[in-house]
């Protein structure tokens, strides 16, 4: 039998894949905290997806890793990104008019 290959930080926590939580749950937990090249670690995409068990076995790996910033331009915590997504602007039904 052919054993499975496991999937890198950066195929599981993709923002344009759907999320591999299964493959997060197998992850070592050093690979919660490895950002990909916008600065994106599992952790920021979890907070994102409100993945709060990844959350929680990050945060206890490193309780650090809720102020770590994204390089992107919005340099975004996952604190940040949490709030953000559970903010009522941010839900996709609403419509701004300028």
């Amino acid at each position: 039998m052919r054993k499975q290959r496991r999937k890198s930080v950066h195929e599981v926590a993709l923002p344009t894949v759907d999320l591999d939580v299964q493959a997060w749950d197998e992850m070592p937990d050093e690979q919660l905290a490895v950002p990909d090249e916008l600065g994106w670690a599992p952790i920021h995409h979890a907070a994102q997806k409100g993945v709060l068990r990844i959350i929680e076995r990050a945060l206890v790996y490193n309780n650090q890793l809720m102020e770590q910033k994204t390089i992107d331009v919005s340099a975004s915590t996952p604190i940040l990104i949490a709030v953000q997504v559970s903010s009522p602007l941010y839900h996709p039904a609403v419509k701004w008019q300028l």
